[in-house]
């Protein structure tokens, strides 16, 4: 079995090729270090001397990275390569959209499959993550609350105008509502007091959500993306962003999205020394992302968008215990980060949404 070095030897040469196929792979093109995430293994390649400046990036999807010891890429499974062709079909979806140029948002551009591998070449974007820029737009908000508007206000409507722009080209209409939504929140509530969290406050908000039933009528549908994540969206130098790892694409409820998207904006602060302070972004900014969705069509806090967000949040709050048990730190420094931290963090979130919906009462 190939070490995760010889991978990136033997696929770069044969990316390379590809890309430039009158150039020799071993002397006239760069490699860059391997890259390991979550849930893929990446690198980049660029051409020595191209005045240009184009590269290109590959990205080997794999399931689950951090819950393994051993981050390698082979052996490559099933699901593996599900999870890579799914999102190589997601990219080359998305590359057709004809986004209005006065967005300044583009999706990736795919280049090609690599079947055998499970790699996805891309073209490599000229930007930074927009996470650092948030966390100090949101400081600043914090201090300032009435400052003027900053570049995540104009980012994050100009991100939601997108996203409409994606719905609206697949949109169509639900006959009713399913309990799909519920059903996800029963099995988090589950994992969650399998793990011994919290029980009392979680089996309040369960009962509260069951007696407040689920909404009525028909709902939206349109194409949605597993991906959309504030933690994958770079800006270049004149303030244009580019989305990055949609990952799957499923017809679902518009608002899934959206729900998605705000909660990882919510934890923008996770992994910095104001983890310890329970911070989140202030409001006004979800508002300027969903500003640029609705507009002015619909009240943004509908019922639905509420039970989505408390879902994901549900889910966040499991996933981030699981990352905790991964860690090899002794278990009182655990304890000490699940007390101060991570259950009172979600706790207050999850109550500003039930109470939101009218389920929150006594929580």
């Amino acid at each position: 079995m190939l070490t995760n070095a010889e991978v990136r030897s033997s696929l770069s040469r044969r990316v390379a090729r590809r890309l430039w196929p009158n150039t020799d792979p071993d002397n006239g093109i760069c490699v860059g270090p391997l890259e390991i995430n979550d849930f893929s293994v990446c690198f980049w390649l660029e051409k020595r001397g191209d005045e240009r400046g184009r590269g290109y990036y590959v990205k080997i999807p794999k399931m689950d990275l951090h819950k393994k010891e051993a981050r390698n890429i082979c052996p490559l499974s099933q699901a593996d390569r599900a999870l890579g062709k799914n999102e190589y079909d997601s990219l080359s979806s998305l590359a057709k959209l004809d986004l209005p140029d006065s967005l300044a948002v583009a999706f990736v551009k795919p280049v090609a499959y690599l079947a055998d591998d499970n790699a996805i070449v891309t073209e490599k974007v000229a930007g930074r993550p927009i996470l650092a820029s948030f966390r100090r737009c949101a400081l600043r908000k914090r201090i300032d609350p009435r400052g003027q508007a900053d570049f995540m206000d104009d980012c994050l409507d100009r991100l939601g105008k997108t996203v409409r722009f994606y719905h609206r080209a697949s949109e169509k209409r639900m006959a009713t509502v399913p309990y799909e939504t519920f059903r996800k929140i029963d099995k988090y509530l589950v994992r969650l007091q399998s793990r011994g969290r919290e029980r009392k406050f979680l089996d309040q908000l369960g009962r509260g959500l069951k007696a407040m039933g689920a909404p009525t009528g028909s709902a939206g549908a349109a194409l949605t993306l597993k991906g959309l994540d504030i933690r994958n969206i770079l800006a270049d130098g004149n303030g244009r962003c580019f989305i990055l790892d949609p990952g799957k694409s499923k017809v679902d409820f518009p608002e899934a999205d959206l729900a998605r998207f705000i909660v990882t904006c919510r934890i923008i602060f996770w992994g910095t020394p104001l983890l310890f302070l329970r911070l989140s972004p202030g409001y006004q900014y979800e508002k300027r992302f969903l500003d640029g969705y609705y507009g002015d069509e619909i009240p943004h806090r509908s019922r639905l968008l509420g039970l989505l967000i408390i879902k994901e949040l549900l889910k966040h709050w499991y996933l981030a215990n699981v990352a905790l048990d991964l860690k090899t730190w002794p278990g009182l420094i655990k304890m000490i980060l699940r007390k101060t931290y991570i259950d009172p963090f979600y706790k207050e979130q999850l109550r500003r949404e039930v109470e939101g919906l009218g389920a929150g009462k006594r929580l």
